[in-house]
C-alpha cells in the first residue's frame, strides 16, 4: 500500500454526508419551532392588546353609570360577544367572520349580591394558528362605588 495517497474510502465520505445531514435537519426542525413559538407569541401579546382594550372600554361603560352597567346581566352570568371598537349588548355569539383581525373577544360578566354591588368580568381572546386555538384569558371585577 502507497503511504503517498492519502484520499477519503467511500465510507468515510457517506458517514460525513450522512452526520452533516442529520446537522442541518436538526438545525431546520428547531428553527422552525422556534419561528411557530415567535409568532404564537406575538399573537398571545396581540390578544392581551385586545383583552385590555376590552377592560378599559368597560371600565367606562361602569363609569357611565353603575345601574345601566349591571343591567346588561341582571339576573345571572351572561356572555357577550365585542370584535368591534364598540360593545354592542345585543351580540351574545361571535361569528368568526366578523372576528377582529382573526381575535375573537368574549365578556363574561356576573353579578354579585342583591342588589348587585360588584361585578366579575372575564375576558377572553381567542385565535386559530396551525389547527389549534389559543386563548388570552383576563379577570377582573368591578365594584360599585359610593357616591
Amino acid at each position: 500500500m502507497n503511504k503517498k495517497n492519502k484520499a477519503f474510502t467511500l465510507v468515510e465520505v457517506l458517514v460525513f454526508t450522512v452526520i452533516l445531514t442529520l446537522f442541518f435537519v436538526s438545525a431546520v426542525s428547531i428553527t422552525t419551532m422556534t419561528i411557530k413559538q415567535a409568532e404564537i407569541n406575538k399573537n398571545k401579546i396581540i390578544a392581551t392588546h385586545y383583552a385590555d382594550e376590552l377592560l378599559s372600554m368597560l371600565q367606562s361603560e361602569r363609569e357611565f353609570g353603575w345601574d345601566t352597567f349591571v343591567s346588561h346581566a341582571p339576573s345571572g352570568s351572561k356572555t357577550f360577544c365585542v370584535n368591534g371598537d364598540e360593545i354592542n349588548w345585543l351580540i351574545t355569539t361571535c361569528d368568526p367572520q366578523f372576528a377582529l383581525n382573526g381575535f375573537e373577544r368574549t365578556v363574561t360578566l356576573k353579578p354579585v349580591g342583591s342588589p348587585v354591588s360588584q361585578m366579575t368580568v372575564l375576558i377572553n381572546v381567542k385565535w386559530q394558528e396551525g389547527g389549534n386555538t389559543y386563548q388570552a384569558p383576563l379577570q377582573s371585577v368591578f365594584n360599585l362605588w359610593e357616591q
